[in-house]
């Protein structure tokens, strides 16, 4: 353990409930573990996503081996026999400490009640308070309750009461209360809007106590840099930009190789951001200047010996990436959210294996729970709508194990669609340096090819 590790445990301990929002890659798994060792805690619940079910159980048999974890997921039969094993094996008296592994579907159908510790990972999930999830977290009681997390906050300073609603329910009883003591309210064109924090300071210090945030910059010096991440801008085809202009007006695109009618507006932002990116996945036969660019940075690194981490919003894109690498000589394996999970550790493996430099294509939502310090170079082939998605793809590459710098690029279009991409992301950027002061999105250019 390093000292902010140590640190962290102790105030786990002394806290009991409180977010522990420390960037990704620095242990905030083994932290947690270690902190409900320390206290003696006989039963605890975590909440994660499937993808990262694995990494608890891993994690547990590691820095806890006389504990015992069941997993509770997957369709309902399958999840309720494992919630049954737990009982079991809670109840018997034999176990130190008996853990409930569950995705945030499957917990819901947990009625168990006396958790001694609750433990939700990835939870910037409970960030939208009018969910049913999050009314179901807020009826959970535990002595000890634990939020982890690497991006906290998805878009505004507001969101965060959610987790202060969690931790102490009684002192954030009202969202309203709360919201007008240390935000900016005012009446827009479309209702009541919620802006930042009237005083960054003043709120930073109110926050201090619930939640613990370092930074790898801080606490991890011995990790190689990660450089700023850097944007591309790419001009498209002029046919693709004729198909773009024809969708937006009259929500047709005409072409030789093909016509696309969208039912109605709403399909419109998808099918935009799918045209920009490849539009063969939209059945038109036309160059994709993103993929070719995006392949032209993977073989710069490829000839200089780097692999490369290439994400991608929709699935469909992969197959046009994986032949423009083919095409190149460069090797590349591929995985999605699509894949089961013990499948996609096979590819890593053999990816993080594989001798010489190779491409790895990853959907972007696919952003938790998995390394691949092999490479150090991330490119995204268009980009996600979730700025949450882009930090945690980011970090895949620059966590314990990495050994070089990282560089990051953002290859988008020169289109309109991607520009306003860029603005959201780069507000919810905004928002969130006020609150935790992190590290910037995106702040240099990289002129294409």
């Amino acid at each position: 353990m390093r000292d902010y590790q140590k640190e962290g445990i102790d105030r786990l301990i002394n806290s009991k409930r409180i977010g522990l929002f420390d960037e990704m890659g620095l242990g905030k798994t083994p932290q947690t573990i270690l902190s409900l060792r320390r206290s003696k805690v006989r039963s605890c619940m975590v909440i994660c996503p499937s993808r990262v079910i694995r990494v608890w159980e891993d994690e547990v048999a590691k820095w806890w081996p006389q504990a015992k974890c069941y997993v509770s997921e997957g369709p309902e039969r399958s999840a309720a026999a494992g919630r049954k094993r737990f009982l079991a094996g809670a109840t018997s008296g034999k176990e130190e400490c008996s853990f409930l592994i569950t995705t945030y579907t499957s917990a819901q159908k947990v009625k168990m009640r006396g958790w001694q510790a609750i433990v939700f990972d990835e939870a910037h999930k409970l960030t939208n308070r009018k969910t049913q999830l999050f009314r179901w977290a807020a009826r959970q009681e535990s002595d000890f309750l634990f939020l982890l997390t690497g991006t906290p906050s998805r878009k505004s300073a507001e969101q965060l009461w959610n987790y202060l609603h969690l931790i102490d329910p009684d002192k954030f009883r009202s969202f309203w209360k709360w919201t007008k003591t240390y935000l900016h309210i005012m009446k827009g064109q479309f209702g009541t809007e919620i802006l930042g924090p009237k005083d960054p300071e003043v709120f930073r210090a109110h926050l201090a106590p619930y939640f613990i945030q370092r930074l790898k910059n801080d606490v991890r010096k011995d990790l190689p840099e990660k450089l700023p991440p850097q944007k591309v801008v790419v001009e498209v085809d002029s046919r693709v930009a004729k198909l773009y202009d024809q969708l937006v007006e009259e929500l047709i695109a005409e072409h030789e190789s093909g016509v696309l009618l969208l039912p109605n507006r709403l399909a419109l932002t998808t099918r935009l951001r799918q045209l920009t990116i490849c539009p063969k996945v939209l059945g038109f036969d036309l160059p994709s200047s993103l993929i070719e660019t995006t392949t032209d940075i993977a073989e710069e690194a490829y000839h200089i010996g780097d692999s490369s981490v290439i994400f991608v919003p929709f699935k469909d894109v992969i197959p046009e990436i994986e032949g423009s690498l083919r095409a190149r000589g460069i090797p590349s394996y591929s995985i999605h959210g699509g894949m089961k999970r013990k499948d996609t550790d096979e590819v890593l493996q053999r990816f993080q294996n594989c001798s010489g430099p190779a491409a790895l294509i990853a959907t972007t939502s696919l952003g938790v729970g998995w390394s691949a310090t092999k490479a150090n170079v991330n490119i995204f082939c268009g980009l996600d709508w979730d700025r949450i998605n882009c930090l945690q793809s980011e970090d895949r590459t620059h966590r314990h194990g990495q050994t070089k710098v990282v560089s990051t690029y953002y290859v988008m279009s020169n289109l309109p669609i991607d520009r306003s991409q860029l603005d959201a992301l780069n507000m919810k950027h905004r928002v969130n340096n006020i609150i935790f002061n992190p590290k910037q999105l995106l702040r240099s250019d990289r002129k294409a090819k």
